[in-house]
């Protein structure tokens, strides 16, 4: 995969795609691109990537407008291993914690591995995770698609997917009609700058304002330098015994 010092590469975006709300590709530019409106911007394209620590600021928006009844995506780049928020929503209730979503990652440092989890605050029973192994050498994808579901009432689901992989889906059933409600706030990196933030790098963040298929999340996976290489690598050894003979 991507050196980090390179940051992440993904697959050709469709930066025409009205629905893309956010592009962020850190080798490229310091602000995001895109309809949303920031605050507290690190200087995070320094290296090519974001360099995100606990006690950093990190970028969040009170104006993402997303919701369940249109749908939406969010996907992001990670490499090393830490702990914390790694991305908060919220519709701006703070008192009911299941309008509240989020990724986080949580490291075993006797294992090594990570766990990154897609879950409701407020229905921890309902996270989605997945453990993996993290380094400065390989970047990983983490996308969380929003939709209102089609057989079950006032039900928000959140599909989660690790490298264009599905993991899983949480659900989140309530009296109150939350997918018809507006997300509006949303951080990465951390939880409200709690203190919380993930100690990670990030690159290529894209919000869209619709549910993404799996083949669109798929496309925004990082893709593997290493088949790659191999690749060329075998392609230069079969010209160079042509040249031979």
């Amino acid at each position: 995969m991507g050196s980090v010092t390179m940051g992440a590469t993904i697959g050709p975006i469709n930066t025409e795609d009205s629905t893309l709300k956010a592009y962020w590709d850190f080798a490229k530019s310091s602000t995001p691109d895109g309809s949303i409106s920031w605050s507290e911007l690190p200087t995070w394209n320094a290296k090519g990537y974001g360099e995100s620590t606990a006690k950093d600021t990190h970028p969040y928006t009170t104006s993402a407008g997303l919701s369940a009844a249109t749908g939406f995506t969010v996907s992001f780049d990670i490499n090393q291993t830490g702990n914390g928020t790694l991305l908060s929503m919220t519709t701006g209730n703070m008192s009911q914690l299941w309008r509240s979503l989020s990724i986080t990652m949580s490291n075993n440092s006797t294992t090594g591995k990570s766990t990154v989890s897609a879950q409701f605050l407020g229905i921890p029973e309902n996270a989605v995770s997945k453990t993996l192994t993290l380094s400065s050498t390989d970047w990983t994808t983490l996308t969380l698609v929003g939709y209102e579901s089609a057989t079950v009432a006032n039900t928000l689901c959140l599909d989660f997917y690790v490298n264009g992989d599905l993991v899983g889906t949480s659900t989140n059933a309530s009296a109150t009609n939350f997918v018809d409600e507006i997300i509006n706030n949303m951080q990465f990196g951390c939880f409200g700058n709690s203190g919380n933030g993930a100690s990670t790098n990030f690159d290529n963040i894209l919000v869209y304002s619709r549910a993404l298929n799996a083949a669109e999340v798929k496309n925004l996976t990082v893709p593997e330098a290493t088949a790659a290489t191999l690749s060329l690598l075998a392609l230069a050894g079969l010209a160079a015994r042509r040249r031979r003979k």
